[in-house]
């Protein structure tokens, strides 16, 4: 960053702009200045700052200028969860899921923040957490994930695979090739290694594209090209 800007935001800081003061611990984080991060969090916090307290939390849960302590992250994710913080929410919830994966607080705190704040990050891993026990649900978690991207104009490949697949093995929904075939179509448009090799695989067999065996292979190289590991 140049100097000038440098001094700006520290300007900015000084009378208690959050953003330059959230620019500034980024920063410092950034540069692996912990002692520094935990400074500029504090006056982020002193001025009021609803997403500072996930930030806080975050240090202290990853050991970073301090020692790991997760009773204090809980703490000051449970204070941003007070503020509604969507971020501190998801933080929250993944630090009691990591104690008991069938934690019903989490699972409650995932559901409010998909329905309150359409938060991706929250019904990705309740997609995840519900995957062979209640399948439709996974399914249905999956589905919004993605919507709340296509939303905000992001399409994300691992979902388009994820999706395919679900369609394709009839998780969670009845089998249908067409959709998964689609999906996978979709994802492949990001040169996704994963979304390539199905393609080259309905190819091959002539399932619900034309059987082209050329077609298949050229497919098939490419997924290889973009990181497929070869078996």
């Amino acid at each position: 960053m140049v100097i000038d800007e440098l001094s700006y935001l520290k300007e900015k800081a000084l009378i208690g702009d959050i953003n330059s003061i959230l620019s500034l611990y980024d920063l410092a984080l950034k540069d692996g200045d912990f002692s520094l991060a935990h400074k500029y969090i504090d006056l982020a916090i002193f001025y009021h700052s609803d997403i500072a307290f996930h930030k806080k939390g975050y240090l202290y849960e990853k050991g970073l200028g301090v020692k790991v302590d997760l009773e204090k992250a809980e703490e000051y994710y449970r204070l941003g969860v007070s503020k509604n913080d969507p971020s501190s929410i998801y933080n929250l919830s993944l630090l009691l899921i990591k104690k008991d994966n069938n934690n019903t607080e989490a699972y409650t705190l995932l559901k409010n923040n998909v329905l309150l704040h359409n938060h991706y990050k929250s019904a990705y891993l309740l997609s995840k957490l519900y995957f062979n026990k209640d399948n439709q649900l996974s399914f249905a978690f999956l589905n919004k994930a993605f919507d709340i991207n296509k939303e905000l104009d992001i399409l994300e490949p691992k979902l388009c695979y994820e999706l395919g697949r679900y369609y394709q093995k009839g998780i969670g929904t009845d089998i249908n090739h067409k959709k998964a075939y689609q999906y996978f179509l979709m994802g492949s448009q990001y040169n996704d290694p994963l979304c390539l090799l199905e393609l080259s695989i309905y190819t091959k067999n002539g399932i619900v594209a034309d059987k082209n065996s050329e077609l298949s292979e050229v497919l098939y190289k490419k997924a290889v090209e973009h990181g497929l590991i070869k078996k």
